[in-house]
């Protein structure tokens, strides 16, 4: 009986590990999407701020992108 308790106990324990490591790993993919796209638009987001300060004659003050996949701005 000792014996099923423990196995029982071991088993919940496991779950209760992987359930937690497949929630720090969302999270982690979302920062990294976060990044791919920050490393992917960043040269073309420079060419569209210099593009509008010199157009505007005026200084741009932030630059963000929203990605409709994560459903949120991403600054930069």
């Amino acid at each position: 009986m000792n014996e099923n308790r423990v196995k029982r106990n071991r088993l919940l324990g496991e779950r209760m590990v992987k359930n937690l490591e497949s929630r720090n790993m969302e999270g982690f993919y979302a920062e990294t999407k976060e990044e791919l796209l920050k490393n992917k638009y960043k040269k073309q987001l420079e060419i569209y701020k210099k593009a509008l300060e010199e157009a505007l004659n005026r200084k741009v003050k932030k630059t963000y992108i929203y990605s409709l996949k994560l459903n949120k701005e991403i600054p930069f």
